[in-house]
């Protein structure tokens, strides 16, 4: 399920539905929210995060690696701060 790309400072990763804080606290966001192609409303709360985690887990199942989503870590302590999408 979903290669990992590391760098130096990032780690790229396939999301886990114990990510759903984490990225409630990025994509929950209107800071954040705005900036996002394709748009995307602010997620309300982490119980709406977790089940657009679960569609996006599903989602990544059905498409050949390296594409999907993945969740950005840092490096140094693993902490959430983003998502990519690879085409």
């Amino acid at each position: 399920m979903g290669h990992e790309l590391v760098t130096e400072r990032l780690r790229l990763r396939p999301w886990g539905l114990e990510d759903a804080e984490a990225a409630f606290a990025v994509f929950g966001s209107p800071e954040v929210s705005r900036w996002l192609s394709p748009a995307l409303e602010p997620v309300g709360d982490p119980r709406a995060m977790r089940l657009l985690l679960q569609q996006w887990i599903a989602e990544d199942s059905r498409v050949v690696d390296p594409a999907g989503r993945r969740a950005i870590e840092l490096s140094e302590d693993s902490r959430v701060v983003g998502g990519v999408a690879l085409l």
